[in-house]
């Protein structure tokens, strides 16, 4: 008999102050991090008057409040890339915006890339203006 599957816990981020951390996360140098992006959204939608998820998280781990930092990140990056992409995918369709993810979302799974290099960066290789500095 195969192993039960591990049911997932429902977990909400309301949209508008999702966007508002990410947003504040990305224009900000000092902190635009993957990492303190997530925890975050964490401490957002874990806090008090988030009862939805607070009552999702006790039902899977009652010592859920204790959770290390590592542990709130494992549980909820994956999440809030998902959030970021479709955020992200219906700007670019509909609005026509391209937004950036805060930097070094690529390694948010344990691999190591360089720092993403931008949209003006790459404009500026292909114009050559990286080579007349």
């Amino acid at each position: 008999m195969a192993a039960a599957k591990k049911k997932r816990i429902k977990f909400s981020m309301e949209t508008r102050a999702f966007a508002t951390i990410w947003r504040n996360h990305t224009t900000h140098p000092e902190s635009d991090n993957w990492r303190a992006f997530v925890l975050a959204c964490w401490e957002r939608y874990t806090r008090e008057g988030n009862d939805g998820n607070r009552e999702g998280l006790t039902t899977n781990d009652k010592s859920w409040t204790k959770w290390s930092d590592d542990q709130q990140y494992a549980f909820l990056s994956e999440r809030c890339y998902a959030k970021c992409i479709t955020i992200r995918r219906k700007l670019k369709s509909e609005k026509g915006i391209n937004v950036d993810l805060p930097d070094g979302y690529k390694d948010r799974a344990g691999k190591r890339v360089s720092k993403r290099v931008s949209i003006d960066e790459l404009a500026d290789i292909f114009n050559m203006t990286a080579d007349k500095q």
